[in-house]
């Protein structure tokens, strides 16, 4: 996959309105799916009746945004579009394709991985606010321990820098080392893409009931 970077590729991918939505539909929640980060404060919360407790209410995910940075994984059918658009992905390249949905509402916060790599090529999708991507070169040497592949120091210009708006993508393939900035609040969607092409891919029909 080219490096390379596109203007208003997918336009009206997704919103902060869907966010909403999907936020407050808790079972979507689990803590297997929602990964808080940039947060040191350990969240508890009290459990009802039906309430299941691996998934987040709606009121802490708020809490993060506003003081943090958090992604959903495992996300690629939470709407048509985004289920669109991981179809495109897995039929030109060929490998299973998911979605992470990555949002703050604290730009400040310098990025909590800093400038890492992946080991899946990603195509990003800005749907809200502005971010600044600095992608470099694909590193010689992988790091055998993965915590190596976080805030890597880097004593070179990227061969990348661009700020993203909303519409815009770019494709960083894998072991590019990369740096988003957020310079508002961000919401993006990326689409890392792995696997072995003979693998299975996941069921893409988009189910639509006729009214009664």
């Amino acid at each position: 996959m080219k490096l390379h970077h596109e203007e208003n590729y997918w336009w009206d991918l997704f919103s902060w309105k869907e966010l909403e939505h999907l936020i407050n539909l808790r079972p979507l929640m689990s803590t297997d799916r929602v990964v808080l980060l940039h947060s040191k404060k350990g969240y508890k919360w009290n459990l009802d009746t039906w309430s299941t407790q691996d998934s987040i209410p709606a009121s802490v995910i708020k809490e993060v945004l506003e003081n943090g940075f958090l992604y959903i994984k495992e996300a690629s059918r939470f709407t048509r579009k985004i289920n669109e658009l991981a179809n495109e992905i897995e039929k030109e390249y060929g490998y299973q394709t998911d979605a992470h949905i990555y949002a703050t509402l604290n730009p400040d916060l310098p990025h909590p991985l800093g400038a890492h790599i992946d080991d899946n090529d990603n195509v990003i999708v800005q749907c809200e606010g502005a971010t600044n991507w600095k992608v470099w070169d694909k590193m010689d040497v992988i790091p055998d321990s993965r915590k190596d592949w976080v805030n890597i120091d880097l004593d070179k210009p990227p061969t990348l820098d661009i700020t993203l708006l909303p519409g815009d993508a770019v494709w960083i393939p894998k072991y590019h080392p990369h740096l988003a900035t957020s310079e508002d609040d961000r919401l993006s969607v990326s689409f890392p893409s792995r696997g072995s092409k003979d693998d299975l891919f996941q069921d893409r029909e988009w189910v639509k009931l006729s009214s009664m």
